[in-house]
């Protein structure tokens, strides 16, 4: 997404094709996670939003909480610039993109109240997992929180084998060669061996009735 500075269109537009009816702003899934995320952590004034593209999964952060300090980081040179555009089309003063590595994001200690990821995940490979949730655990402040949602059905023997088999297959028919390896990944334990707390890891159902509750799950996490 960095070679060409039109490919930050090309992403956006493609993403919108995933969900056709719910509109530019992804309201189905975006709105509502950040909706979650904050009830958990109400008085949040400093939020990081890890593998932002080009801000959808931002937005809702900086529109609802106008007064907080909001930096969401991406690999991705386009989707930023497009991201940073929409702001200030939105008339945010709230927010800064930046060009950054989600397991390496150059911010102090102890600085933010919750960290944030939208299917992030499972873009990449195990290690590269865990390092980013060891940043997240130093960047935040005591007693902050941390909430990702990805794909993360029942895989493990005992587990449903029609959601292993779908869940494998959307893997390997849309080249995401990590899908498998994060949903293999003992993320409780993971998580408690870098020191958070208070781990869950529950089932984020789509509101309709035809959608499976392990099409995403999303791990919330206290520090």
């Amino acid at each position: 997404m960095w070679e060409r500075p039109d490919r930050g269109f090309v992403y956006e537009r493609g993403a919108r094709s995933t969900t056709p009816l719910a509109g530019a702003r992804h309201a189905d899934l975006h709105d509502r996670l950040t909706e979650l995320a904050l009830r958990g952590a109400p008085g949040a004034r400093r939020i990081l939003d890890l593998g932002c593209g080009f801000g959808k999964s931002t937005r809702p952060f900086y529109e609802r909480l106008p007064e907080a300090e909001i930096h969401a980081l991406d690999l991705a040179a386009p989707c930023l610039r497009l991201a940073a555009r929409a702001a200030a089309d939105a008339g945010a003063r709230n927010v800064r993109f930046r060009q950054a590595d989600a397991a390496r994001t150059g911010c102090a200690d102890e600085s933010f109240d919750l960290v944030t990821s939208t299917m992030l995940l499972h873009e990449m490979p195990p290690p590269v997992v865990e390092r980013t949730l060891a940043e997240a655990a130093r960047v935040l402040k005591p007693g902050g929180r941390m909430v990702h949602l990805d794909f993360l059905p029942q895989v493990q023997p005992g587990g449903d084998a029609f959601a292993r088999f779908v869940h494998y297959g959307h893997g390997r028919r849309n080249n995401e060669p990590f899908m498998a390896p994060l949903a293999e990944m003992d993320l409780a334990a993971t998580l408690e061996r870098l020191g958070f707390t208070n781990v869950e890891i529950r089932a984020f159902e789509r509101p309709t009735a035809r959608s499976p509750p392990t099409t995403r799950a999303g791990g919330f996490h206290g520090r």
